[in-house]
């Protein structure tokens, strides 16, 4: 039982970085100035948050600054919480202050 689950997690594992690497590839080959900048997976999930590429390019960046932390963002004007630091501009700050090596 514990093989199986093993070979599982296994198989998940190079699935998921098959995807990636896919994912990688295509979103470079729309978006290649905007990897450059952020990477290949915080380009992507702009892009999907955004709803397209072209989306994307006509927003202000105060609205990509907040894009993927809609919710946080909203409850931050309701209560006057803390500004959310969840939003995909806030992933790439955090990435580029600890690139991986």
């Amino acid at each position: 039982m514990v093989g199986i689950l093993k070979k599982r997690m296994e198989d998940m594992e190079r699935l998921r970085e098959e995807l990636y690497r896919e994912m990688g590839r295509r979103v470079n080959k729309i978006a290649s100035h905007l990897v450059h900048l952020v990477g290949s997976i915080i380009a992507a999930t702009l892009i999907f948050n955004a709803g397209s590429l072209k989306c994307l390019a006509n927003l202000p960046a105060s609205t990509i600054q907040v894009l993927g932390a809609e919710d946080a963002f909203f409850w931050h004007l309701k209560t006057g919480a803390r500004y959310p630091n969840t939003g995909q501009y806030s992933r790439w700050r955090r990435s580029a202050m600890h690139p991986e090596s």
